[in-house]
């Protein structure tokens, strides 16, 4: 009888490792799938990252340009003004002459 009961102990005792060895290799297989999944995730934010720094690069890249831009038209605009203005007081001089002449001549 106490043999009996020792052995249905043992059997049962098998059973339950057997199951739980089952259930461990199921939760291993899980969780390596799980890193698997999360290394994808972390090499695809890393080529996004990457990705991103470029568009930044190629962004400043094309700020800086443009700021260049705007300011050589700055400047252009700046001389055009000052020559506008000197023909002006020169035409205005001019016009002031040709007044004063016909005036007292």
């Amino acid at each position: 009888m106490y043999v009996v009961r020792g052995r249905n102990n043992l059997t049962l005792t098998l059973i339950l490792t057997l199951t739980l060895q089952e259930h461990t290799q199921a939760a291993m297989a899980i969780a390596e799938r799980h890193a698997n999944e999360r290394d994808d995730a972390l090499a695809s934010a890393a080529a996004a990252r990457g990705a991103l720094e470029t568009l930044r690069a190629r962004e400043e890249n094309e700020r800086s340009g443009l700021a260049a831009s705007v300011a050589a038209l700055r400047e252009a605009e700046t001389a055009a003004r000052h020559m506008l203005y000197e023909a002006a007081t020169e035409l205005a001089g001019t016009i002031y002459m040709y007044i004063y002449i016909d005036i007292y001549i």
